[in-house]
């Protein structure tokens, strides 16, 4: 206790000295000071080091990247000088953040002036293939749209842009808004949403991995913009494995990725499309630009689930009960029983409503019944039951129509697409008048569309720009085809694209496969009143009229010269394209096609510069450097030209046509082993392609490996039955074996398809 006390004495007197004691001198005073400043200055060295160092090294590598030249622009649009003006052209890699290599997209052709004419309404469309006018962008949406326009504002300078590529969805689009925003515009046509689930970080992509996160997606397209992003992707993608999809083989590609409409990853879906939405319409805000959005039309009537499945937790007695009636359904529709189909359905239906085909079926009935109510109802329910989404869904159009009226106060207008075509089709469901295939319109269909659009363009011109329409009447859809110079050669191209598309799965799974093509080919006879050069060379005529108008049309000019290009006429093809050339300098395709129409002519000298003069601009064009190959093989140039050819799959390993030539080269060259492995790989990239096949197998045939030919020559006649060719090839390969029986029979296979082929008049 005593010490205690104590202590607090001492305590107490320490304290109070300290309180009596006179100031600290300056000497002690600055011996302290050091010791704070340097805490402080090793705080912020801290922070530097962290944050200012680091972006410091990062902008230093990426400038560095940049000067080397590594790496692609990302922007839509990029500078070009046209004949000594600048303007603002398609960019050709724009694609290369949303796909993978070989499956990039090229954006639809455009060429807007840096500097916006006095007096002038700039005009985008964007959006995906339907915008972009799949499979003829001569005839799309917005150049209707523009000449709807001139129509009706002859004293007013329209510019309408098509700023869309195919199988991008709202992800791609915001990013092309953005750069639209750029180039002064005056309005934005939105017409998007078939692709939300399939396109570039849609729930059932297989160009990309998606999670759903949208903050997350904005952030790998952000870095993506950058250089060193780019370089971390291919790093990456070099020490990952390889993708299968290394070719573009249409929707064939989603086999695998069905996604049923009560998904919860749909949730996500919804949302993005809406927030991407409302992020281009605050782009177009800030440009001073009003938005047409547009809802999407589908093809309902005519077009059957690509595929469906049955709702989660069905047990096996009640699908077992379901099969059998909805087996029993098919038997009466198909005996056109429609009132009993209907019925027997309707009870499959009790069981599980979620089975797209069967909403289908149970539609096609009560449409033969004259329901047409009803009809419509299922065909929109088998449409947003389809598990294969490739079109919107009639929650994609509600996200539009929300979007608009809630917008409304922020210059957005409504162009109801999706009611527009209903109604104008029969009984209000819009099929294959409207439609070639699920989601691609017909000429009709996009002139009904751009009408919708044209009268909320009209509003956006009076509200905004204070235009007044000086001609009331708005020209027919006849007129419109007229000045596009839309050529019954045209039609039979579309129907051929679309015939040859759905061939393919996943087409051939539809129930209504068979009958639906049966349909096309009917319309490919009506259309086909001429014989096929007759049609061209009216076609020809058409386009010269219509170019005495619009010289400098760079759509019709380009059909004009690939038209000659067919008709052999390659003296009159050739100014043709010489033209494109200078109308489009910074395409290297309308530089390939006129070096390919030198090339037919045997000029293969001039050939051979244009293809020179053109690499000059595009070093890096695979296409190019291939067709120069080609050139120089043609002159006996074999050495130059395998030179070319590994340049040009070196640029782009996973074009199948570089490949398949390239081969070609190498047996000129007496270099078997090597054409064979090219071979391989062009079948490997497009194994439909039964040409591959066929040389494929004379090489192995005629390197002493006919064992392996076989195979080869057994694909072929599964491609094409009817292939004589490969039965010859066939007989030779079984001799070799020594099989001669089986040669025998291969040898009068060909004999008996040879006798059964038309006559060459007849063909």
């Amino acid at each position: 206790m005593g010490k205690r006390k104590r202590k607090k004495r001492q305590d107490a007197s320490r304290a109070k000295a300290g309180a009596d004691s006179p100031p600290s001198t300056q000497k002690e005073s600055d011996s302290e000071a050091p010791t704070l400043i340097r805490g402080w200055r090793r705080g912020v060295a801290l922070v530097l080091l962290m944050t200012v160092v680091p972006a410091l090294f990062f902008l230093t590598v990426e400038m560095g990247l940049r000067l080397a030249g590594y790496g692609y622009p990302t922007s839509y649009f990029i500078p070009w000088d046209i004949e000594g003006r600048t303007a603002y052209v398609e960019n050709r890699e724009f694609g290369r953040r949303f796909f993978p290599p070989g499956l990039e997209r090229i954006p639809h052709s455009a060429l807007v002036p840096a500097e916006k004419a006095e007096g002038t309404v700039r005009i985008f469309v964007m959006g995906a293939s339907a915008a972009l006018g799949d499979s003829d962008s001569s005839f799309s949406l917005g150049r209707i749209l523009e000449v709807m326009l001139k129509h009706q504002y002859p004293d007013t300078r329209f510019e309408v842009y098509t700023a869309a590529a195919t199988a991008i969805n709202s992800n791609a689009v915001l990013p092309i808004a953005r750069d639209c925003a750029r180039h002064d515009p005056d309005i934005f046509v939105i017409y998007m949403g078939n692709n939300e689930v399939v396109g570039p970080f849609g729930t059932g992509s297989v160009f990309t991995s998606s999670s759903g996160n949208l903050p997350l997606i904005r952030a790998q397209l952000a870095a993506k913009r950058m250089r060193i992003g780019q370089l971390v992707e291919s790093t990456i993608r070099g020490f990952g494995t390889d993708s299968t999809l290394k070719t573009w083989r249409g929707l064939e590609m989603f086999m695998d990725t069905e996604v049923r409409q009560d998904d919860p990853r749909m949730k996500a879906v919804y949302q993005n499309f809406e927030r991407n939405l409302g992020d281009i319409v605050k782009v177009a805000e800030e440009a001073g630009a009003r938005v047409v959005l547009c809802t999407v039309g589908v093809n309902e009537g005519d077009w059957a689930p690509f595929a469906s499945s049955h709702a989660p937790g069905l047990d096996d007695a009640r699908r077992s009960d379901w099969q059998n009636l909805f087996d029993e359904g098919i038997v009466l529709q198909e005996s056109d029983n429609w009132s009993a189909a209907a019925q027997v359905f309707t009870a499959a239906e009790a069981i599980d409503d979620s089975h797209g085909e069967l909403q289908y079926r149970l539609g096609r009935c009560v449409l033969e019944l004259g329901q047409y109510d009803d009809a419509k109802r299922r065909f929109v329910l088998a449409r947003d039951l389809d598990t294969l989404r490739f079109r919107a869904d009639s929650r994609i159009n509600e996200v539009i129509r929300s979007v608009s009226a809630r917008l409304r106060d922020e210059r957005v207008l409504l162009a109801d697409a999706e009611r527009i075509l209903s109604k104008f089709s029969p009984n209000g469901i819009p099929g294959s008048d409207l439609f070639y295939d699920q989601v691609h319109l017909t000429f009709a269909g996009n002139y009904l569309i751009a009408l919708g659009v044209r009268g909320q363009v009209e509003q956006a011109l009076s509200e905004s720009l204070g235009l007044k329409t000086q001609i009331a009447e708005v020209p027919s859809l006849g007129t419109c085809a007229d000045q596009l110079a839309l050529t019954g050669w045209d039609v039979m191209q579309h129907l051929k694209y679309y015939y040859a598309g759905m061939s393919r799965p996943p087409f051939t799974k539809q129930y209504d496969h068979a009958e639906r093509m049966a349909k096309i080919r009917a319309r490919q006879i009506a259309q086909n009143s001429d014989a096929e050069n007759e049609g061209r060379r009216k076609a020809v005529i058409r386009y010269r009229t219509a170019l005495e108008a619009a010289p400098n049309d760079t759509f019709m000019r380009r059909k004009l010269a690939i038209l000659l290009l067919e008709l052999e006429d390659y003296a009159a093809a050739e100014p043709e394209l010489r033209q494109v050339v200078r109308l489009l300098p910074h395409r290297p395709d309308e530089q390939i096609r006129l070096g390919k129409a030198l090339r037919a002519k045997g000029d293969h000298a001039r050939a051979e510069k244009s293809y020179r003069d053109a690499l000059e601009i595009f070093p890096d064009s695979a296409e190019l450097h291939g067709n120069l190959a080609l050139v120089l093989a043609d002159q006996g140039r074999v050495p130059e030209a395998i030179k070319e050819h590994r340049v040009a799959i070196e640029i782009n390993p996973y074009r199948f046509q570089l490949r398949f030539n390239f081969a070609s080269t190498l047996a000129l060259n007496d270099a078997p082993t090597e054409a064979i492995e090219e071979l391989r790989a062009a079948i490997e990239l497009r194994p439909e392609f039964a040409e591959s096949y066929l040389r494929l197998a004379s090489l192995l045939i005629n390197s002493g490996r006919a064992e392996e030919a076989v195979p080869v020559l057994d694909s072929v006649i599964e491609l094409l039955p009817g292939n004589a060719e490969a039965y010859k090839r066939m007989a030779v390969a079984l001799s070799q074996l020594g099989r001669t029986d089986e040669a025998q029979n291969a040898m009068q296979k060909a004999s008996d398809i040879e006798s059964k082929a038309p006559s060459v008049e007849g063909r």
